[in-house]
């Protein structure tokens, strides 16, 4: 029964070969459409990412400013308040009297 299709047909060794090749070449095409996306979807960050770097070279305000808010770094002579909710500082302690 090689070679004819329904209920109980074995199927050839060369439909069984197309059959896979065909399979295969579905799912490589897929897998091909998803890289090509991914590498999109990077190019795009790696163009993000560079144009950030290059404001930072052109502007030295916002390098102190993230140096500021993210490190909490200051200028040599500055005094910092900070008000608000923040770590416990330890408790004072008293000379003995």
């Amino acid at each position: 029964m090689k070679g004819q299709d329904g209920p109980g047909s074995v199927e050839s060794d060369d439909e069984f070969k197309t059959r896979l090749r065909s399979t295969l070449r579905d799912e490589m095409g897929k897998a091909k459409a998803e890289q090509y996306r991914e590498i999109a979807r990077l190019r795009q960050v790696n163009r993000d990412l560079t144009r950030e770097v290059q404001s930072f070279t052109r502007d030295p305000a916002r390098v102190e400013a993230i140096a500021r808010e993210e490190l909490g770094l200051v200028k040599p002579g500055e005094v910092v308040y900070q008000f608000g909710v923040g770590r416990p500082t330890p408790a004072l302690r008293t000379a003995p009297r």
